[in-house]
């Protein structure tokens, strides 16, 4: 066996490992503050109905949220490292639960102006819903750069 097809087979063996050497520190940051963002996001747009100046906090929020999304991708397109196996399967996963909170919540309490929903419980919705991108960011913070 030549060295180049050597080398490549021990990346592909790298690339299968459960914990490969590697990880992003930073990434998994960026996909906490991701997660963070979205607590936020989610959080206002939920409750903006309720407020005097809600819709002004709402559009401000998108507004806010976009940019940072943007500036995070082109950050995060910097630092993406090597992840360990599942990690795309995790992350689809992870991105759906935020994503149907926005539309069951998004259709419940954005639809009637106002809602009788409560702070508490749309926050906690938003919280709940964006735990498991959170963890995911940890996952890579806590493997990361071995």
């Amino acid at each position: 066996m030549d060295q180049t097809s050597a080398r490549f087979s021990h990346a592909a063996a790298q690339a299968r490992e459960r914990n490969p050497r590697g990880v992003s520190k930073k990434e998994g940051w960026l996909i906490i503050l991701q997660a963070s963002a979205s607590v936020v996001m989610m959080s206002i747009f939920f409750q903006a109905h309720n407020w005097y100046w809600g819709g002004i906090l709402n559009f401000a929020s998108v507004g806010v949220f976009l940019i940072l999304a943007v500036m995070m991708s082109t950050r995060m397109a910097r630092v993406r490292a090597v992840h360990p196996t599942g990690h795309r399967r995790r992350l689809l996963l992870a991105s759906l639960l935020p994503l149907l909170a926005i539309a069951i919540g998004g259709w419940y309490w954005t639809s009637h102006a106002p809602h009788s929903g409560s702070w508490l419980l749309t926050t906690s919705v938003a919280v709940l819903s964006c735990i498991p991108l959170a963890a995911l960011g940890y996952s890579l913070v806590a493997r990361g750069n071995r």
